[in-house]
């Protein structure tokens, strides 16, 4: 889901973006928990070594490009040792300049995170789709208004994906709603152990396995592993570095051919 004004500014700026990892795969009751949580994890960073803050904020260490295009979206801007970029070369002698200027093991964080929403929910959806529920409480779910130029949104069809399933969720809590940016099922989280091993065959190559099924959209979520290493058996706490492709929705002038993104965490 999309939404914010500032999603319709095109301007490039250097800032890292990072999401957060999350480990549940079973859920008792609904938490609503600060986003800079001491449990949560901002991608390879712990949540703590931040502060939670908005873009227009007028005292963070940020640049006015990024205080510009953040304006009304809730941030995450670390406690210290923040690194930026050199705006007087490419990014590429950027990035270059910076590995070898850093020891091995640098603390070095960066200039910000965003995280477009203050807190973090997690519960089982009503099988009406209005409620996030649990044993002990039942907390009505609002979902942040759609953008009037985005003709693929949130609707009935996604309350019955979503129902009886147990979230993770972005958004806003109040005394009496939870106003969901972002969701994501539980039940997608990967288990390397349970992930099964089916390597490229013949006549197979990635990009076959991007368009299979239309691009699978209306196929069941499935996982293979490609290529392993035998000795790794746990991704419990390991760095990963991800490659994200997603299909476009077709009402997005930004990317008729999908989105890609790169991800890191743990």
């Amino acid at each position: 889901m999309k939404n914010n004004h500032s999603s319709a500014k095109k301007f490039a700026i250097g800032v890292s973006i990072i999401a957060t990892i999350y480990s549940l795969t079973s859920v008792a009751e609904p938490q609503f928990v600060h986003a800079l949580n001491e449990n949560n994890l901002l991608g390879l960073y712990r949540a703590d070594q931040f502060q939670l803050n908005q873009g227009a904020c007028k005292n963070c260490a940020i640049t006015p490009q990024a205080s510009w295009y953040f304006e009304q979206e809730t941030i995450a801007i670390p406690l210290s040792n923040a690194h930026s970029f050199d705006p007087s070369l490419s990014a590429q002698e950027d990035v270059k300049q910076w590995v070898t200027s850093q020891p091995s093991a640098t603390n070095a964080m960066p200039p910000l995170v965003w995280l477009g929403s203050p807190h973090v929910a997690v519960g089982k959806l009503s099988q009406d789709g209005k409620r996030l529920e649990s044993d002990n409480s039942k907390t009505q779910l609002a979902i942040t208004p759609k953008i009037e130029s985005n003709q693929s949104y949130y609707n009935e069809a996604s309350e019955q994906h979503f129902a009886g399933r147990n979230l993770v969720m972005r958004g806003t809590a109040d005394k009496t709603h939870f106003t969901a940016r972002s969701i994501w099922p539980l039940d997608y989280n990967l288990d390397l152990n349970q992930i099964p091993y089916k390597p490229l065959a013949n006549q197979e190559t990635i990009a076959s396995l991007i368009r299979d099924q239309n691009g699978g959209a209306s196929a069941p979520f499935s996982a293979r592993i490609l290529y392993k290493n035998p000795n790794l058996t746990s991704l419990q706490n390991k760095p990963v570095l991800s490659f994200v492709l997603n299909g476009a929705q077709g009402d997005d002038d930004e990317a008729h051919g999908g989105h890609f993104a790169v991800a890191t965490g743990r």
